[in-house]
């Protein structure tokens, strides 16, 4: 991904994460993430296919930043639940 198309893909993932910390999910559109990530519509299609593909990119970053312990990934279910919910605990 050339640095252009990154520095949008971070601008539309941190207007999201704004807004999912405003709004409830189904209220938040298309336009509300362009309109604050200051990009157009075809660059957040460009990127993502929907609003959808946006959240499940989104839940599968936290997912895989949360799951990785200095690089190794966690093989217990228990310990990866564990792992994950003091992450999100840190991060609250």
């Amino acid at each position: 991904m050339d640095a252009r198309k990154a520095k949008s893909r971070a601008a539309i993932v941190a207007a999201f994460s704004e807004l999912l910390r405003e709004e409830d999910y189904g209220k938040i559109t298309v336009g509300d993430i362009i309109a604050r990530a200051h990009v157009g519509r075809a660059t957040f299609y460009g990127l993502f296919k929907s609003k959808d593909d946006l959240l499940s990119e989104l839940v599968s970053d936290i997912c895989t930043h949360a799951l990785d312990d200095n690089g190794t990934p966690l093989d217990d279910p228990l310990v990866q639940v564990e792992h994950i919910l003091n992450n999100l605990w840190e991060r609250r």
